[in-house]
């Protein structure tokens, strides 16, 4: 039972872990400059209301806050990040931006620091692709996959934006935040590529192989809090998004080997993109057909 109280206690803090006193309408006679107000502070000097007697909690608070780990602090949005990753993009997106660090800062700094802490340790332990892994004429690849391997914060970026289509197009009915901008789709990713440079970081340092799977399981987790629909529902938008990433980076890198080398894979070229459109439009389909069927459950059901 023990057991049961502490998972559900976890789960009503992935849905809200900051709760706000409102002090109301009572009047409240200012410690610091003796103005009587209400509210929760006060507006003469800005002092919070009920700052009276020093508690072990206030002690906790500045401690942490020395330390610059207050609410909206980039440890304290990173471990939200990471146990509750789609109900934290999902209060920025619903506008409850004051309790959590800014996304492209996140970003910016974890990468950062991924890159001095790897090159500092050379704990970064995968392998480059060598030219003879593939045909000459595809010798440009190697560079570019080469160069996404020595900078991964780049090239997880760059990964992750392939996301932004195919999760507005399957995504577009969701029980929650559906019709989602392009503008959204993309600070969604921004969260994700912060999100796969951690995991890149962790499995670096232990068992690298597991990197996919920790990849999937996260935007698995992501996107079921994020949009709301079950197990099923979730798994086949994500397999079907990632089918169509996939299809967009090889897009991509026949368009960077035209601009680089002049050569262009005509057949290649628009086998993808057949396969985009075909992908994109068959799961929008669905997905419109399904936007009220038994996939679509709401807050209390989402573990």
């Amino acid at each position: 039972m023990k057991i049961k109280r502490h998972i559900n206690r976890f789960r009503a803090w992935q849905r809200n872990p900051i709760q706000f006193s409102d002090q109301g309408l009572e009047e409240h006679c200012c410690a610091n400059c003796g103005h009587t107000y209400s509210g929760n502070y006060c507006p003469v000097c800005g002092q919070k209301a009920g700052d009276k007697r020093i508690t072990w909690r206030l002690v906790g608070q500045n401690f942490l806050k020395a330390w610059g780990i207050d609410s909206r602090s980039l440890p304290n949005t990173l471990l939200q990040l990471i146990l509750r990753p789609g109900y934290l993009i999902g209060d920025y997106l619903d506008g409850r931006r004051r309790v959590s660090y800014p996304p492209v800062n996140m970003l910016f700094v974890v990468a950062v620091f991924y890159l001095i802490i790897t090159r500092m340790f050379g704990i970064t332990r995968m392998e480059h692709y060598s030219y003879s892994d593939m045909p000459a004429k595809n010798a440009i690849l190697v560079d570019i996959l080469n160069w996404m391997i020595d900078n991964p914060e780049w090239g997880m970026m760059f990964v992750t934006l392939m996301f932004v289509i195919p999760t507005w197009f399957f995504f577009r009915f969701a029980p929650r935040h559906s019709c989602h901008t392009f503008a959204e789709g993309i600070l969604i990713q921004i969260y994700m590529a912060t999100i796969v440079l951690i995991t890149t970081f962790i499995s670096n340092i232990t068992y690298p192989h597991i990197l996919p799977a920790l990849i999937i399981v996260y935007y698995y987790f992501t996107y079921r809090q994020l949009f709301g629909y079950r197990f099923w529902g979730t798994l086949w938008r994500l397999l079907l998004s990632m089918v169509v990433a996939f299809w967009g980076i090889v897009l991509s890198m026949s368009i960077v080997i035209y601009m680089v080398s002049s050569t262009f894979n005509v057949s290649g070229f628009f086998r993808a993109l057949a396969i985009i459109v075909v992908l994109l439009s068959a799961g929008y389909l669905i997905s419109r057909r399904t936007a009220k069927n038994r996939y679509a459950i709401d807050d209390n059901q989402i573990g």
